[in-house]
């Protein structure tokens, strides 16, 4: 974890969704590590695709780390690219924020909309 602090501002956002993903996935509990990779998401949110916005936030959900202007930026990216996101990146995001207790309208009408034409 400290390894990947100490580099983590040369991750492309592939690579901080990845980390996210895989120190959530072992159940590892490193706050400055997961501070350093909220700070630069943010930082590179942008550039972010549907696969990286789903994977951290569905990372920061299931270790239970609520950092609103990360989720925030979430939310509008996810909500902008809501039409390319597919099935499976609308349902880990839906399931991120409903996991936290993060009600954020807005976000789930987009998601819910984005998801209907796959409900047939």
């Amino acid at each position: 974890a400290a390894r990947a602090r100490s580099m983590i501002s040369e991750f492309a956002p592939w690579g901080l969704s990845n980390t996210a993903w895989s120190f959530a996935k072992l159940e590892v509990c490193d706050v400055p590590l997961r501070e350093a990779i909220s700070t630069e998401a943010l930082r590179k949110i942008s550039a972010c695709g549907g696969q990286e916005i789903a994977n951290t936030a569905w990372a920061f959900a299931t270790v239970a780390f609520v950092d609103m202007p990360l989720l925030d930026a979430i939310s509008e990216a996810a909500r902008r690219q809501c039409a390319d996101l597919g099935p499976q990146n609308i349902a880990n995001t839906a399931w991120a924020f409903a996991k936290i207790l993060v009600c954020d309208e807005p976000l789930l009408t987009a998601l819910a909309d984005a998801a209907s034409p796959s409900l047939g």
